[in-house]
């Protein structure tokens, strides 16, 4: 029985010794959930306004009973919308709150806003090669010399 409540003890302990790749994980996941909501959310909203005013003209060209409900779905549609961009606004702050700065909305490489890092990146890369492009300009003015 005694070693029982050892193997016990030790199995309750256990966790505590990796607290710090516990706390990791935990960063991890509210970064993820946070990119998750700064890139998902707004699109929502906006599908959801478009979903409210689809239905809201639809209901117009029907009679009285389904043009009133129809104002309530475009209704709660458009309110929906407006509580998915708040959260999606309101969100990084609050968590960055909770947890502190070591929580970044910005993106994960899997994630939304990740990518947009490396595409600016390439953009850097477009300017670099739009300056090749003086040479273009350099053509433009070589012809501009010749007339």
């Amino acid at each position: 029985m005694k070693g029982m409540r050892l193997v016990f003890i030790i199995a309750l302990a256990l966790p505590l010794l990796s607290a710090s790749s516990g706390l990791t994980a935990l960063k991890d996941a509210l970064s993820a959930l946070c990119t998750g909501l700064t890139s998902m959310l707004p699109v929502a909203g906006m599908l959801m306004t478009l979903l409210a005013a689809v239905i809201y003209a639809a209901g117009q060209m029907m009679g009285a009973e389904t043009r009133a409900r129809a104002n309530v779905w475009a209704t709660a549609a458009l309110t929906g919308a407006m509580m998915a961009i708040l959260i999606s606004v309101i969100a990084p702050s609050v968590i960055g709150m909770i947890y502190g700065s070591a929580v970044s909305c910005s993106g994960s490489p899997g994630g939304g806003g990740g990518g947009g890092t490396p595409s600016g990146g390439e953009g850097g890369g477009g300017q670099t090669s739009g300056g090749g492009s003086t040479q273009g300009g350099g053509g433009l003015g070589s012809g501009a010399d010749a007339g």
